[in-house]
């Protein structure tokens, strides 16, 4: 952060190094200041699209939906599929869930831009989710199904690399839960946490939130929220489990009402 705050000094009108140094003051909760960062690079180019967004998630993160929505409908919709996860995430919070569902179907009918694993992955995970909280069970289970066969098929060089656990490797695990496969799942969680070689904050709650996941999937309540304990303590990567996600995302649901849950919410809450 020393680095950052130096390097920003010598290059003020650097957009690239600003939008890192607000991310990872996002990762580190320590929002007011990255909310000035992101008008600093909206100061120097106005109708920067990674601004914009990055802005829109920090108001989700806060969940302030008010604000993102103005910050993303200033956004054109086909501007980049980086934005995408940002705006279907909105009509998530916001309980759309037809729109996001409707969103996600013309995204993955395009044809102009080629469709990474990475991306292509999101969409039917994230249907899935979709599905299951609008009471399409069958279709969620059939389209978790898909997913799991479609990242199973990969060969391993494609799986890429996230710390110790690959992108690639959280859906499968997801894949699995969300099928009953907790076994597979956790197999996935044993793996990464045998491969860690240091004490990596940010990994400890990225596997922290994959695990509360599982247990969601496994109606195991109480796991889950001891994972989510976790999570509150340690960093978080940008647009993961913060304070927005939990307090709006309909997945958290099945914890409402629990007091130890609320209070991890709380805890969470920006100030």
């Amino acid at each position: 952060m020393e680095y950052f705050r130096q390097a920003t000094q010598i290059d003020p009108r650097n957009i690239s190094l600003l939008s890192d140094y607000a991310d990872e003051l996002c990762e580190l909760r320590q929002y007011s200041s990255a909310l000035r960062i992101y008008d600093q690079i909206l100061e120097i180019s106005p109708h920067d699209v990674d601004a914009l967004t990055s802005k829109a998630i920090f108001y989700q993160s806060e969940a302030n939906l008010s604000e993102a929505a103005m910050l993303l409908a200033r956004i054109p919709s086909d501007s980049s599929p980086e934005l995408f996860p940002t705006q279907v995430q909105q009509k998530i919070y916001e309980r759309r869930f037809s729109d996001a569902i409707a969103m996600i179907h013309a995204a993955r009918g395009r044809r102009d831009r080629p469709m990474t694993d990475s991306l292509k992955t999101f969409y039917d995970m994230t249907l899935a989710d979709i599905q299951q909280f609008s009471g399409d069970i069958a279709g969620a289970r059939l389209t978790w199904q898909q997913l799991k066969t479609e990242i199973e098929s990969l060969p391993p060089s494609k799986m890429g690399s996230w710390g110790t656990i690959s992108l690639l490797q959280v859906r499968l695990a997801v894949a699995y839960a969300a099928l009953g496969e907790q076994p597979k799942a956790l197999a996935i969680v044993h793996e990464a946490l045998a491969n860690q070689k240091e004490d990596d904050q940010l990994f400890t709650a990225r596997l922290a939130g994959l695990r509360a996941r599982i247990a969601i999937y496994a109606g195991d309540r109480n796991a889950a929220v001891e994972q989510l304990a976790i999570v509150a303590q340690n960093p978080v990567d940008v647009d993961s489990l913060d304070y927005g996600d939990l307090k709006l995302n309909p997945f958290w649901d099945p914890l409402r009402g629990d007091p130890r849950f609320e209070k991890i919410v709380n805890s969470l809450a920006p100030r």
